[in-house]
């Protein structure tokens, strides 16, 4: 299938190169568009990443059925001759025409009809987005795995009450790093913070206090920490 079609932009009537080749050719441009699908079409045949070997200009005249069809190509710059070589090759030719240019043009088609369903569905469902059935299929994966929960009122039967336990003992599970971490980086709090004028310093970073005011007396500072532990309920331990 990807040898029996080309592609052509819709707008290439419209080209200043078009207008150019009708003057030349001395025919209108629609014309002028269907002597272009003949060539591309059999250079598409013929043409291995652009380059037609064994050919010249006449040969491209005989394609096309039109005297002189080569050497107007040639003068718009769609088209070089080597007559040297006899090869004749064709500027920039991965772009529109070969075998990628053909990947990329169907995959932008799949893309432009995908958009074109999507927008249709949405429009018919009043603006409303239907879910997918991967995400239908995900919840329903997650709300057959969750385990049973007890009924209310009670601590349910054996098996539940197993059930149960497994998923605490997980639970602790994961949190007991998370607490090992923060008793890590979290100060304490001394427990004699008032021995000394260190440990009550001490005490008034780790509650988040500071460590005494310019000016202030140390009753009153010391008054700041004990309203601190009891308003945050910092556990107290001895100094690391």
């Amino acid at each position: 299938m990807a040898g029996e079609w080309i592609k052509m932009d819709k707008t290439l009537r419209d080209k200043p190169e078009v207008q150019v080749l009708a003057e030349l050719l001395a025919v209108a441009p629609p014309t002028v568009v269907g002597y272009l699908h003949l060539f591309w079409s059999k250079a598409d045949d013929h043409a291995r990443h652009g380059v037609v070997t064994l050919c010249h200009a006449k040969t491209v005249d005989d394609w096309v059925g039109v005297v002189g069809f080569a050497d107007a190509l040639s003068r718009i710059g769609w088209l070089r001759i080597d007559p040297v070589k006899q090869l004749i090759s064709i500027p920039k030719w991965d772009r529109h025409n070969g075998n990628s240019a053909k990947i990329r043009a169907l995959a932008a088609e799949r893309q432009r009809r995908a958009r074109a369903r999507h927008a249709s569905r949405t429009e018919r469902d009043g603006g409303v987005t239907v879910p997918s059935q991967k995400a239908v299929t995900r919840e329903e994966k997650r709300r057959s795995t969750s385990p049973p929960l007890p009924p209310a009122g009670g601590s349910g039967g054996p098996e539940a009450q197993k059930v149960n336990g497994h998923v605490n003992g997980q639970r602790e599970a994961r949190e007991a790093p998370m607490a090992k971490l923060r008793d890590a980086l979290v100060p304490k709090v001394p427990r004699a913070w008032w021995a000394s004028e260190a440990t009550a310093k001490a005490a008034g970073i780790a509650l988040g206090i500071g460590d005494g005011r310019m000016g202030e007396s140390r009753d009153e500072f010391h008054q700041r920490i004990r309203d601190a532990i009891a308003e945050r309920k910092a556990p107290r331990d001895e100094v690391q």
